[in-house]
């Protein structure tokens, strides 16, 4: 799908947060949001440059960074949602992304 699109589905009320995040705090450096999954993330905001990525610190994944990136050409491109989590044990991490793989198919379910 066009790299707006993508974009579109991830940051709308019911993307990956709750609430969504179009144009809102997440241009703050620190943040404090529900996830689609269920949780509360709050940490700093690393990176964002949309609609080509995003990276937050997850203090309740032991400030994991959650990094989703939009890549390819502007009118086929795919994301990438990625979890850097070295010191969760490996249950929690698997349990993390069962849930994720779940919610993004639902977002992007066409």
């Amino acid at each position: 799908m066009p790299r707006e699109e993508f974009d579109e589905g991830l940051v709308a009320p019911q993307g990956i947060f709750l609430e969504g995040t179009k144009g809102d705090s997440l241009k703050e450096k620190r943040c404090s949001r529900r996830t689609a999954t269920g949780e509360s993330w709050s940490g700093n905001v690393e990176f964002i440059s949309p609609p080509r990525g995003y990276c937050i610190t997850a203090e309740s994944l032991d400030d994991a960074l959650a990094w989703l990136a939009i890549e390819g050409s502007r009118s086929k491109c795919e994301g990438l949602f990625r979890f850097s989590a070295s010191s969760l044990p490996l249950r929690q991490v698997s349990e993390t992304e069962g849930h994720w793989v779940g919610v993004l198919k639902q977002i992007f379910a066409q």
